[in-house]
């Protein structure tokens, strides 16, 4: 009686076990893979400013779809950074948190010039200078909340 007892505590501690390393498996890939969600929608966002700044987008219509689908791009990017500072093992905390407030500071700053650019596309007759400005600054913002992205990749790994 007392081997089957011992038996049956190996078996349930082997199972136990298993599935500890597939939940470790699991959050090591929703974190890789929130990784490269987050960078796709930087890089999105970044292009989709570009049209707008480099002139691609000429009429206000195009230029007012291009800032929508940066907008959804940053918003995106914001969810997703969100989901990924729940990903970073407790060790690593410390280290990704100065990476974290930037990329927040990034979107944040990013999210105004937003702002400004769909302010200007509203009025009747855009300011295509300011236009463009703020579609530039946009840009900016997306690349260096990429930039931090990439340096809080390495910082957890």
């Amino acid at each position: 009686m007392k081997t089957v007892k011992k038996l049956v505590t190996i078996v349930s501690l082997f199972i136990a076990l298993g599935f500890a390393a597939n939940a470790q498996t699991s959050a090591t890939e929703t974190k890789e893979s929130l990784f490269k969600k987050l960078t796709t929608s930087h890089n999105s966002a970044s292009e989709h400013a570009k049209k707008i700044s480099s002139g691609t987008a000429k009429t206000t219509a195009e230029q007012k779809t291009a800032t929508e689908a940066a907008g959804k791009h940053l918003e995106s990017a914001k969810a997703t950074h969100q989901k990924l500072k729940t990903t970073i093992p407790g060790d690593k905390r410390e280290a990704a948190r100065i990476h974290h407030d930037a990329i927040d500071k990034h979107h944040s700053a990013a999210a105004l010039r937003h702002k400004d650019l769909t302010m200007e596309l509203s009025k009747t007759v855009p300011d295509e200078t300011k236009v463009k400005l703020h579609a530039t600054e946009f840009d900016k913002e997306m690349a260096n909340a990429e930039k931090e992205h990439q340096s809080l990749q390495k910082a957890v790994k």
